[in-house]
């Protein structure tokens, strides 16, 4: 999925993490940081469904745009940071 985030020209790093859902067990949300201003989580989805020819089932229903993704100590990135995030 990342990979999928990653081919939008406006994205520079993206992480995807599950968070709870009390309908699906499990939802997909995804964290993107931008190279520039301008992109919306609505024109993601939309590459992601026609680029990238993603099913919409598939596509997370939620995305957030970060200045920068969490990292810890040893600079790896934080997936804990971002499930904990919530929405």
């Amino acid at each position: 999925m990342e990979a999928q985030v990653l081919t939008h020209p406006g994205v520079s790093a993206c992480a995807v993490v599950g968070h709870p859902d009390e309908h699906f067990g499990q939802r997909i949300v995804a964290y993107v940081v931008l190279k520039a201003a301008g992109v919306t989580p609505d024109d993601l989805k939309v590459h992601l469904k026609e680029h990238c020819q993603m099913s919409g089932y598939k596509v997370p229903k939620a995305i957030h745009i970060l200045d920068a993704l969490p990292t810890g100590l040893t600079g790896k990135l934080d997936r804990r940071a971002l499930r904990n995030a919530g929405d």
